[in-house]
Formats: C-alpha cells, sequence, structure tokens
C-alpha cells in the first residue's frame, strides 16, 4: 500500500468526512453541576474489538477494474498492518472484522482502486476499536460493595446482568416508567430516558442525571459505555 494514502489532504478530508465531537464538556459556574452534550448514535466506526463491519461502496469510480483494503493499527509515530489486504469487485460493500483490543485503539482503513494499469488511492477510513469488557473495574468494585437499582423496564438490570455485574434490586420505591436508579457509593445515578429538545448529562455532588436515551444503546455503543465509565470511575475510587 502505497505511503501517500496519509497525505495531509486525505487527512483532513477524512476528518471532515468521518470524525465528530463526540461529547463537549462545559463547566456552568452559576449552577453547581456540569453539563455533558448529549452522546452521539452509534456510529459505525466506533466499534468493539472482534466486530464485522461494512463499508458502504459509495464511491463514483470511473473504469474501475478491482478494490482492495488493508486495516492498519495507528501507533505513536507510524502505522502497522493489522490485516491482511483483502480483494473485492467494485460497487460492492467493503468487510472488515477489527482485532480484539485491550484499550481503545485507532485504526485506518486504506482502499484502493484498480484502474486497469495501476491502483489509486480511493479513501482513508478512520476506525476506533474499544474492548468487549471496559465495566471490570466496576465489576470488582460491585462484588466488594453494594450496588443498589430500581429500575422500571429492566433496561438496566438487563444490561448489568449481561456484564456480570452483581447488584441488589432494592432501593424501596419503583422509579416512574421509563426510568432507572443506580446508586453508586454516595451518588445516585438516574437514567429518565426521555426525548428532550437538548439530551444532556447533568453531573451534581450527589447526583448524576442523564436526560436522553441513555440504556437502549449502552449494550451496543462503546462510546456510551465510555462516557459512563468516566464518570463511575470518579466513585468507584472514592469508595474503595
Amino acid at each position: 500500500m502505497s505511503v501517500h494514502l496519509r497525505s495531509r489532504q486525505n487527512a483532513e478530508v477524512i476528518r471532515s468526512r468521518y470524525t465528530k465531537p463526540l461529547v463537549c464538556l462545559f463547566v456552568v459556574l452559576l449552577l453547581p453541576a456540569w453539563v455533558l452534550a448529549a452522546l452521539p448514535k452509534h456510529s459505525a466506526y466506533h466499534r468493539f474489538g472482534g466486530a464485522t463491519l461494512s463499508v458502504p461502496f459509495e464511491y463514483v469510480v470511473a473504469d474501475c477494474s478491482h478494490i482492495r483494503s488493508q486495516l492498519f493499527r495507528k501507533q505513536n509515530t507510524h502505522s502497522v498492518p493489522a490485516t491482511e489486504v483483502v480483494a473485492s469487485e467494485c460497487n460492492r460493500d467493503i468487510e472488515v472484522t477489527l482485532p480484539e483490543v485491550s484499550d481503545p485503539s485507532r485504526f485506518e482503513l486504506v482502499i484502493e482502486v484498480n484502474k486497469g494499469e495501476r491502483w489509486e488511492h480511493l479513501d482513508t477510513i478512520a476506525i476506533t476499536g474499544f474492548p468487549r469488557d471496559m465495566f471490570k473495574s466496576f465489576r470488582q468494585w460491585a462484588k466488594e460493595h453494594k450496588l443498589m437499582v430500581a429500575d422500571s423496564e429492566g433496561k438496566l438490570e438487563a444490561f448489568l446482568k449481561e456484564q456480570d455485574i452483581p447488584y441488589i434490586s432494592a432501593f424501596g420505591f419503583e422509579p416512574p416508567s421509563p426510568s432507572a436508579v443506580m446508586k453508586v457509593g454516595k451518588r445516585e445515578y438516574v437514567f429518565n430516558e426521555i426525548e428532550t429538545p437538548f439530551p444532556k448529562i447533568w453531573i451534581k455532588d450527589d447526583q448524576v442525571v442523564f436526560e436522553l436515551r441513555f440504556l437502549d444503546q449502552l449494550s451496543t455503543n462503546p462510546l456510551a459505555q465510555k462516557e459512563l465509565l468516566q464518570v463511575l470511575s470518579q466513585d468507584i475510587n472514592q469508595n474503595k
């Protein structure tokens, strides 16, 4: 694969097409809380390690003979191949399987097109791979402490069971549907699961309030898991 694939011009095109800001943090000086903007919806280019994703062939290419693609793992100063070169037909989706990762890892899918006698760069797609088990530390914390949960529709409980995280389903009350509440140390996590004009996450002293459809995407969206863990890590470290 040719080195010129990573030219500055191509990099700018890729960033503008595929990269979106994840979560913006605003410090509200007049209120005792932080406000986080809503999480993006599940992205095909942010996936768990081991997942296979399809890249739609949306390119208009004249005289296209064949397509070839290869996944590279980005490191500090260079990139190394993460898969073998894969050949495919023009006008068909390109499939790639991410390797398993132990930490969030950056990849690039480099795509070239054959026009008879030569190969030309077609696209470079930025992909982020996430470990499948990001909740190791929280699972261990829950085994040593009491994780209290009240869940009106069972979505939070289903996720905790999926992650093998122990909890006690006893809060003394039933939150109004479709809300769920989870107590971690001294702080409550309130998942309101509502649609609002401006979805957000409020981080207060004794509460974290989710005003967006969060639990619906928690199992499949690594970005949602990452954001939840960033807040949880503060509480589990303070309550070891």
